[in-house]
Order: C-alpha cells, then sequence, then structure tokens
C-alpha cells in the first residue's frame, strides 16, 4: 500500500504542470525592473527638426507608462562632455550615440534586429541624416532653365544647372562630397556624370564647385545649387520664410550617409536592468516610435513605414535608404572624402574606386 502511495505521489508531482495548466494556471513573470536608469544622448550632428533629446525623452514617457516602477533620467552631452564623465568614472545604463563615438566602456550585446543598416552587435542604429540637393529656381528661371520635375534630377539637368555653381556644405566632421559622387538616378538607376569632372574657372558650360561656406553662398544666390545635409535643408526652409533665402526646390540626392545615431547598454550585474535596457534600445526601433522621426527631420533605420507623405523630398531619401544604403564606416570617411574629391577633379580611378566600396 505504501509502495502504492509513493508511486501515486510522484505520478501526481510529474503531472502537476500539465494540470495546472488545465486549469488556466499561469507561471509567473519575471519580476520588472524597479529603480533608475540614466541615459546619455551624445550630439555630433544636428537634427533637421525638433531635437534629438525632445524625440528621446517623448520615447522614454511612453516607454515609462509601460512600466510603472522604472524611470528613465536623460541627459544631453556632447562627445567631450561624455569623454569627460567617464574619465570621472561616470557611466550611463543607455547610451544613444553617433557612429565613431568611443564609449570608453563596455557595452551589452544586444538581440539582433533588422534595420537597414548593418548589424552591430552591441547597438542599434535607430535613426540617420541625409544628403540633398537644393536648387535655386528664381535663377533657373532668369536663366530660361526649366525647373526639374519629380524628385530627382536628370544627367543633364543637372549638366545645365551645375554650369550656374555647385557648393557644398554639411555638418562640422562630416562630408557631402560622396553622396554627391554616389548620387543616382533612381528611375534610370544612373549616377549623375557631370558631378565628376574638373572644376576649372567660370566660363559657359563648365561645372563650378565650391567646397566651403556653401549655405552662405546659396542664400546670396552665388551658386544655383547647394549640396548639403538635412539640417542646412531646414535652415533654408526657414530662412526663406523669413526673407532670408530665394526661393528653392530640394531633390533626392543619395542612399550614402556618415550621419549615424545608435543606442547601446552599458553592461551590468543586475539581470533586470539589463533587460530593461535592452528592451528600450528595442523600443526605439518600434515602427510607432520610428514614424517620429519625422518631426526630428531626419530619416528612420527601419523599413516599410508611412513616413514623409508631404514632403517629396525626404520621401524620396527613405525609399533609397531602404533600397541600398550606403553607409561610411567612421575609419572609412576620410577615404571616402579624399576619394569623392579626387573624382570631382576628374580622377577616373577615384570615380571607380568609390563605386566599388559603395557597391561591396
Amino acid at each position: 500500500m505504501n509502495m502504492f502511495l509513493l508511486a501515486a505521489c510522484a505520478l501526481l508531482i510529474l503531472l502537476a504542470p500539465f494540470v495546472f495548466d488545465s486549469f488556466g494556471y499561469e507561471k509567473p513573470e519575471k519580476a520588472p525592473y524597479k529603480g533608475v536608469i540614466t541615459l546619455w544622448n551624445v550630439n555630433a550632428w544636428r537634427t533637421g527638426g525638433s531635437s534629438l533629446i525632445s524625440f528621446l525623452k517623448k520615447r522614454i514617457s511612453e516607454f515609462e507608462s509601460n512600466n510603472p516602477y522604472l524611470f528613465i533620467e536623460a541627459y544631453d552631452m556632447t562627445p567631450a562632455e561624455a569623454r569627460g564623465a567617464v574619465f570621472e568614472g561616470r557611466t550611463p545604463d543607455l547610451l544613444s550615440y553617433p557612429s565613431g563615438f568611443e564609449p570608453g566602456f563596455e557595452l551589452a550585446p544586444l538581440p539582433a534586429a533588422e534595420t537597414v543598416f548593418p548589424r552591430i552587435p552591441d547597438s542599434y542604429p535607430y535613426m540617420c541624416g541625409c544628403y540633398v540637393l537644393m536648387v535655386n529656381t528664381a535663377m533657373l528661371d532668369e536663366k530660361g532653365l526649366p525647373v526639374p520635375e519629380g524628385w530627382g534630377v536628370r544627367p543633364d539637368e543637372f549638366a545645365a544647372i551645375a554650369q550656374y555653381g555647385v557648393a557644398f556644405d554639411s555638418e562640422p566632421g562630416f562630408s557631402p562630397l560622396p553622396a554627391a559622387v554616389l548620387n543616382e538616378y533612381p528611375e534610370e538607376t544612373k549616377r549623375l556624370p557631370p558631378l565628376a569632372g574638373p572644376s576649372p574657372e567660370p566660363s559657359a558650360g563648365a561645372p563650378v564647385y565650391y567646397f566651403s561656406e556653401g549655405l552662405d553662398k546659396f542664400r546670396d544666390g552665388s551658386v544655383c545649387a547647394l549640396i548639403a545635409s538635412h539640417r542646412q535643408l531646414s535652415d533654408l526652409a526657414q530662412l526663406y520664410l523669413d526673407n532670408g533665402a530665394p526661393q528653392f526646390r530640394a531633390y533626392a540626392l543619395s542612399a550614402y550617409t556618415d550621419m549615424v545615431q545608435l543606442i547601446g547598454a552599458a553592461k551590468c550585474d543586475d539581470p533586470e536592468k539589463a533587460a530593461a535596457c535592452s528592451d528600450f534600445a528595442a523600443f526605439l526601433l518600434r515602427p510607432s516610435a520610428q514614424s517620429r522621426l519625422e518631426a526630428a527631420g531626419v530619416l528612420p533605420a527601419v523599413r516599410g513605414l508611412e513616413i514623409y507623405k508631404e514632403n517629396e523630398c525626404m520621401s524620396a531619401q527613405y525609399t533609397l535608404f531602404c533600397s541600398k544604403t550606403l553607409f561610411a564606416k567612421p575609419a572609412e570617411r576620410g577615404y571616402f572624402e579624399e576619394l569623392a574629391r579626387k573624382a570631382l577633379g576628374g580622377d577616373k580611378k577615384a570615380l571607380a574606386d568609390l563605386r566599388a566600396l559603395a557597391g561591396r
């Protein structure tokens, strides 16, 4: 009898999980993290609308509403300020940082997530900047040239525009030159050959390039076209409203960028905090969060969004990025710019080398 009871008890123990499940028993979930998480947002380039820290704080509020015992404190920093804080022994739990910035502390691996950029084991790219072509439409009218239709500029149209000057501008430390040389006209999948030519003294029909003070040259009418970042596009739009810039039209330029912002989590010994940090990093890649980047005037890092419906230029830029993102790794930026500058000066080998790098 005792043996029978022992056998029955053993059987009950083995079957208990299935019996409880059949009555709707749920295993308790892992306890959520309760406490404060710090986030540093390191800025190296500006957005084209509301600030990045504003975007992050709004996402933090949404995340906290679903995690009532968790609080994220966000701090805006320059790269120098962040390096100084790390030198003093301070580190954050979460780090929003530009590609090329060295955190100075170890980041934890993150689960794989699909973005338009190559995978980085310890960080998620979650937003990026871009370069666009802006054309002075009043000058085109004055010169008797038609204003290009649609969101792209055909090679022959650009050749006509370039003879009246093309200037370049960007955020400090970044370069629009590779974007210009790697530009493609999507419908024909052709690059713009007029960009890859010499820059002689001004003469009829010859493209003329200016590599400094591009925004000012475009504002005062010294050039007909400006190739610059999303930030200069935003600045020009505001200047035009304030009668400080000529009437212009913006066109999509290239799938190339050197401006990418990432989110990573510092390694820690608390598994609950580590999970919460990983969850917030993944939260920034959700479509609902990524779509909000339109207010910042930058591009999202995930595909499949309906964004920039009223902005033909930025909508086309997003389409280009979704089809083929040309991203210069931090160590390659100088080489990319060197090749682009040579290509603009007529060096065919440099042009071929740059295109080969972009097509890897």
